[in-house]
């Protein structure tokens, strides 16, 4: 049962998750990623990338088996053989989006098998709340804003909360400019594929309405995110903000980006997601951080879970304030139980608050399960956070000879493996410029204390003496 329609959706969706997702978590890195900008990015793609990729690939295989278990399971049919179509692996793709998602609340906390097993059963949970909501409380999401953005973040956070912060563990969130570049270039991935992802199963005029109302939804709040970034961060943009806040329009608009909304609406649905994602970063974070032991590495609360609660309540106010008259002949593909008299405008409403209620419960329960199973000593926590070292091998540590001393203890590596690259070394320590760049947030000793991944500012250079400082500024740093 292959649809040949849903080819070029299945395709878009494919690269959506498999490239851009990677790219926009990929701006954490690790404790020393101030002293090697222009290595650092390739440090944490090389372990955010097959991270993701693992997530993906559990879930379009495993999902599939998941989703049709369930199904037989509520709807009370006999087992059969499964029959795979590309509407099958899209969905597996919008589970691996769930995946991902949750990843980025625990991404550099947790080790490669932790987040395997993590991808294992969040897969299982999410294909049972999938198939609640669409079989039982009949609800609408055509954008996946309450089943996958939602739903995602906050089993991550969940599962953050559970596994929090060894005391005596190392490491913390650091942040370059090579990293905030791939980043970056992630948001621009997304921004120009998310009304494909929002559009997936949308059909005809449906389809129409989709990619319009998502356009317009990302234009207000990538608006928004730069006028609220300025304005809450003291005169200043915020790299953080930017990459995130202005991809918020597109969760907030995902439930509802199929029905009947004025243009004025999509772009203020966009307007105050992009404020809702920008206070979430100056204000909401920091304080879950300090207050409740939750960190989220990548901010998916802020994109994904908080503008996911929102789509879910604007989409109960769009059905409920429309009338058969606004949909017309299109009331049988858009709202279907409305159409054959099964509900009412207003119990669709309220089914669709239900169904957010119950998406929301099932995540933190979830999330806190698996937290729970993560802690376990099986899962082999990582000795060290936000560091690569501990289970890749990595050519860039070879440029830097005393950044590798100071963890031969940690992981039990002898030195004499360093041995071939002590030429290399000597002769690309030679090169280093005499004024280094430095993050700023070196000078913020709160950064590590609190736990916050908020940016500290910008870059800075360090000198042996005011007249370094004046020379350095004056001719850029070769490597």
């Amino acid at each position: 049962m292959f649809a040949a329609g849903h080819k070029p959706q299945f395709v878009q969706v494919c690269v959506l998750d498999d490239l851009p997702f990677p790219l926009l978590m990929e701006r954490r890195g690790n404790e020393l990623s101030h002293l090697r900008a222009d290595h650092s990015g390739t440090c944490r793609f090389i372990a955010c990338a097959p991270s993701c990729a693992r997530g993906i690939i559990c879930a379009l295989q495993w999902n599939t088996l998941t989703l049709h278990f369930w199904k037989t399971i509520v709807t009370g049919a006999d087992f059969a053989d499964v029959r795979i179509g590309i509407s099958d692996l899209i969905v597996g793709d919008f589970a691996a989006a769930a995946v991902l998602i949750s990843f980025g609340a625990v991404l550099g906390r947790t080790s490669p098998l932790q987040t395997a097993v993590m991808a294992f059963l969040l897969n299982l949970i999410f294909s049972l709340n999938e198939v609640l909501l669409v079989e039982e409380i009949k609800a609408i999401d055509i954008g996946g804003s309450m089943v996958v953005h939602a739903f995602g973040a906050i089993f991550g956070l969940a599962c953050s909360f559970i596994l929090g912060q060894k005391k005596d563990a190392k490491g913390a969130a650091a942040s370059s400019r090579t990293n905030a570049l791939f980043s970056m270039i992630g948001t621009i991935f997304l921004f120009a594929f998310w009304p494909s992802f929002n559009g997936a199963f949308a059909v005809g005029a449906s389809q129409h309405r989709v990619i319009v109302n998502t356009v317009l939804s990302l234009c207000g709040s990538a608006v928004s995110a730069f006028l609220f970034s300025y304005a809450l961060r003291g005169g200043r943009f915020d790299m953080e903000d930017i990459q995130n806040a202005t991809l918020a329009g597109g969760v907030a608009v995902g439930t509802s980006a199929n029905l009947v909304l004025f243009p004025g609406t999509a772009l203020a649905i966009g307007l105050l997601a992009g404020l809702i994602s920008i206070v979430g970063y100056v204000a909401i974070t920091p304080m879950c951080t300090t207050r409740c032991n939750i960190r989220d590495t990548a901010g998916v609360n802020n994109l994904h879970g908080i503008p996911g609660i929102l789509a879910g309540i604007i989409s109960a106010v769009a059905i409920g304030s429309a009338s058969e008259k606004t949909y017309g002949l299109a009331l049988a593909t858009v709202l279907p139980n409305v159409a054959n008299g099964t509900f009412t405008f207003s119990e669709q409403a309220g089914r669709q608050l239900a169904a957010l209620v119950m998406s929301v419960v099932i995540a933190l329960v979830g999330g806190l399960l698996t937290g729970a199973v993560l802690r376990l000593p099986f899962c082999r926590a990582p000795l060290s956070l936000y560091d690569d070292r501990e289970a890749w091998h990595l050519d860039e540590l070879d440029l830097f000879p005393n950044e590798i001393g100071a963890v031969d203890e940690e992981y039990g590596v002898t030195k004499d493996v360093y041995v071939g690259a002590t030429a290399t070394a000597s002769e690309t320590t030679t090169a280093m410029p005499a004024a280094p760049l430095t993050s700023a947030a070196d000078a913020d000793s709160d950064s590590d204390s609190d736990g916050s991944t908020g940016h500290k500012g910008g870059w800075a250079r360090t000198a042996a003496s005011p007249q370094a400082d004046d020379e350095a500024d004056t001719k850029e740093p070769t490597a």
